[in-house]
This record gives C-alpha cells, structure tokens and sequence, in this order.
C-alpha cells in the first residue's frame, strides 16, 4: 500500500495521538498509531493506551494506492515532521517495513501487523451533549487539586456531576476539596469519574458540543471529527460531601483577589520550604498574613471587614497559589478554627483547605515534624474508607508474610500507598474488592486495591523491594525472577 499525506496536517494529528501513548509503553503496539485507509473516505488514526484512546478523522490523504492499515512508531514520526522540507510525505508499506519521503528525505522503519494493534470498543448511542466551554471550564478549575498518586483518602482523578441546575467538577488529594459550578450547564442526570491522566485529552477535544456516552467499561466522548474513549476508573471517588458538612464556619471576611495574590508574594521570601505555609490571622483590626523560617520571619497587615470571631489557621502556600489562579475579582474566606477547614470561595468556585499544624508527631517515625498535615484530621476530612478495613486488609498481609517466613520491613503507609497505586507492570486500577464485616455483621465496608509483588523472590517485604501489582501479573510472575517475568512479557507481546 502507497498514500500520500498533507505533512502539515498529519503532524497535527500524530502530535494530538502521542497525548495518549505512554512514554514507555510495556507493549510494542502501545507506541504505534494506527493510519486507516479506505478508499473513498477520510483517513482515520488512532492510538491507545490501558486508560485511554483517541480516534481522529481528517482528510489528510492527497492520493493512496490501495487500502489498508500502517502502524506507525508515533514518537519516531513526530520527530521525522519536524524537519521535513516538504509538503507532501510519501509513506509506503510491504507489510515487513515502512519507507517515508518528502523532498530529500527518507527513512525505512520496521513494520507490524495491524492485528497486533489493541482492539477499540465501538462508541454506544449518545446518553448525553455537554457544553464543551463548561466542560474545559470546570476541570480546568479543579484539575490541580487532583493526585497524580492514589493515596488512603484521595483517588487519582476527578469527578463530574450533571444535574438540572449546573454542571460540577471536584478533586481531592485528601487535603483540600475543589469544587468548579457552571449554572445552567446541565445536560442531564450523571456522575462520571475521569482520571487526571487523561484531562488533557479531554479539554483538547475540538468543538461546542462533546457528545458523551457509555459502556460497561468505558466513556465515550465525542465531536466532529474525533472520538475520546476512556476506561472506566475502578476506584470509588470520595464522598466529599460529608466532610464539608462537618464545618460550621466562625470567621469571614471578603478581599479582593489580586490585593491576596500580591500580599501573599510580599511574605512568600521567609516561607519555610520543607513546609511552606502561610498563617491567616484575622481579628476586629483586619487580616494579618506571615511568615517564617530559619532565616527569618515577615508580615502583611490588610485591612477588610471581618465578621464572627477572631481566628487563625496555617494554611499550605501551593493551595492558596492554585486557588487563586483560577480565581478573579472578589473572593471570600471563611474559617471554623485552627484545626478545621478553611473554605476559599469566587463565584462557581470553591476550594476547601486542611490547615497544617505546629509539631504534629509523625506516628510510623516516632518524630515531629512541624508544621506538616494534621494526621489527626485526614480521616475526618475525607473518610474514603473505614480505618477497620483497611488495617484488617494490611494484618492479613502480615500474616501471610510471617507464616512465608518473608521479613515486613514496611510501615502502615507504605503498605496502604502501595495497595491504592496501580499495576506495576500492566498499569490497571486497583481491582481487587476487599470486603470488611464488623459489628456482628451489621457493618459493611468495602474497597478496591492491588496486589503486593515482591520483585526479588529472595527478599521480603521492603520499600526498595515492593510494587504494586495487579492478581493477573501477580499470579504469572509467581516464582519467576524480575528479568525472566520481562523476558515472558515480551515474547506474549510479540506473539501477540
């Protein structure tokens, strides 16, 4: 098969493609684009990881000599375009190896098999039409309070809720909650979960309206010319609700935002960089912000109306930072006490803070840290999961460790961040559903979690030694050596 491509547009298109492939890819065919060629019609290219996939239609094709598919190297490509004098590119394929021209320039690269590459679930009827500005909107706001790592109270995406009244996005990493509202933007009854991963892939999406649907497994979106196709996270979000119904607010004034952007660049110089928070003090003579670390200390009175009692609250310097990077005009602030949250709040915007606090003891180590987050409120703050389960969980491990004669030199937190994290080798979800009865069987709890691989089988349980690790990847690396598990990898990829 021969085609001609338009150079300007196919780079278009295999840049937005490498969005979705992974920097190194456990399967070759993961590092590929797929170049669809059917006589009479656009050209279609697709990529496609384990979280996401990308379907692009666009009349990139000047001339083609058959029909077929090419599986394209997309990094490999990319870097080829940008040098390219001409325009026009030639890509020409026997099935064993790809050759690529345009005026001057040529390059062969090896082929695949189109069977290799991963099969796409075909997109089910539209459920739902979302406004797509609302859409970029709210995430936008939110995204940065989202985890790129799960922990015991956070998942590592965002949730978006329709309703008749608006359109809502929140993320937590378990020591802040934000929550972004369009009134108005609506477009029906739904709850969807997004992986952080994959927002960007989403706000790219091109148009006014993105047609949503779904499938047992996956999310659908969808306008014009091109398709976004999600896996479904496997984690449950957390119930933020609770935690923001457990405040009940002391203190509140009302600032501009520029005047706080400003006021907190003022003291910034002496924050503490281990932990770097500034302390909101407010009384009858207005706001005080400040300051301090070994090298010394600084403030900035303001003076705005404040209502209820005085009050302070040492709050993380980054949270504010990306609160009010999204904020603009007047914003308010509210507080319960030292140890509560406080809430942050500019329109459809709302970001509600854990402050830290002085000299917490960190439990595993047996030493203080000042000024880290209060471990004794994260439970409280975002109660994603019973305590009970997740101890009951981490006892069993530990006895099936001793019974193994395997040490367990790893610390409560250790083991939960491993659990939550996805698959080492194959990148899936938590997937595990571990279930928790206490209270004579009365109380259900119940979570979602992966696996522990001991990558050296001579070792025991160690930070250096553990990662987490799926049931399916667990069971066929068994007793096999990290390298000789690699090795097996490869050839099923090969093979397949």
């Amino acid at each position: 098969m021969k085609i001609e491509v338009k150079v300007s547009e196919f780079k278009k298109k295999v840049a937005r493609s490498l969005g979705v492939i992974q920097a190194k890819a456990i399967i070759p065919a993961f590092s590929k684009v797929k170049l669809e060629v059917i006589a009479g019609q656009p050209a279609k290219m697709s990529a496609s990881d384990l979280t996401a996939s990308v379907i692009q239609t666009a009349d990139v094709t000047v001339k083609a000599n058959g029909e077929g598919i090419i599986l394209l190297p997309a990094k490999v490509v990319d870097n080829m375009m940008g040098n390219l004098e001409g325009d026009v590119l030639t890509i020409e394929t026997d099935g064993d190896s790809i050759l690529l021209k345009s005026k001057g320039f040529k390059a062969k690269l090896a082929g695949m098999p189109a069977s290799q590459f991963p099969a796409i679930e075909q997109k089910p009827a539209t459920k739902f039409s979302v406004n797509n500005g609302a859409l970029r909107n709210v995430i936008s706001k939110v995204e940065a309070a989202a985890p790129t790592k799960a922990g015991r109270h956070s998942v590592t995406s965002i949730q978006i809720e329709s309703t008749a009244a608006g359109l809502r996005a929140v993320a937590s990493d378990g020591f802040r909650i934000a929550i972004a509202d369009v009134l108005g933007a609506g477009a029906g009854e739904f709850v969807i979960q997004l992986p952080k991963s994959v927002l960007g892939l989403i706000k790219a999406i091109p148009g006014d309206v993105v047609e949503l649907s779904e499938s047992e497994t996956n999310f659908f979106f969808s306008s014009g010319a091109e398709q976004v196709l999600v896996r479904k996270p496997m984690t449950k979000f957390p119930p933020y609700q609770k935690a923001l119904n457990l405040a009940k607010f002391n203190t509140d004034f009302k600032l501009d935002a520029e005047i706080l952007r400003r006021a907190i660049s003022g003291v910034s110089a002496t924050i503490d960089g281990k932990a770097p928070a500034i302390t909101i003090s407010v009384d009858g003579m207005g706001l005080t912000l400040s300051s301090s670390n070994e090298e010394g200390s600084s403030e900035q009175e303001l003076t705005v109306p404040v209502n209820g009692v005085p009050n302070t609250a040492r709050i993380n310097q980054t949270f504010i930072n990306d609160f009010l990077g999204q904020a603009e005009g007047e914003i308010s602030v509210q507080l319960v006490d030292a140890k509560n949250l406080v809430k942050f709040s500019n329109g459809g915007l709302v970001s509600s803070l854990a402050p830290t606090v002085e000299s917490t003891l960190e439990l595993n180590s047996g030493k203080f840290n000042s000024s880290v987050p209060l471990r004794g409120q994260r439970g409280r703050f975002l109660p994603l999961h019973g305590d009970s389960a997740h101890y009951s969980l981490l006892c069993r491990y530990r006895g099936g460790a001793k019974q193994r004669k395997h040490g367990w030199h790893l610390s409560d937190e250790q083991f939960f961040r491993l659990i939550e994290q996805s698959c080492h080798y194959c990148g899936v979800c938590p997937n595990l559903k571990f279930i928790y009865h206490s209270g004579g069987q009365r109380t259900r709890q119940a979570f979602f979690y992966n696996g522990i691989d001991r990558q050296n089988n001579a070792l025991g349980y160690t930070a250096e030694n553990c990662v987490p690790c799926c049931s399916i990847c667990n069971r066929a690396k068994h007793g096999l050596s990290l390298f000789e598990f690699q090795v097996w990898m490869k050839r099923v990829a090969k093979c397949n």
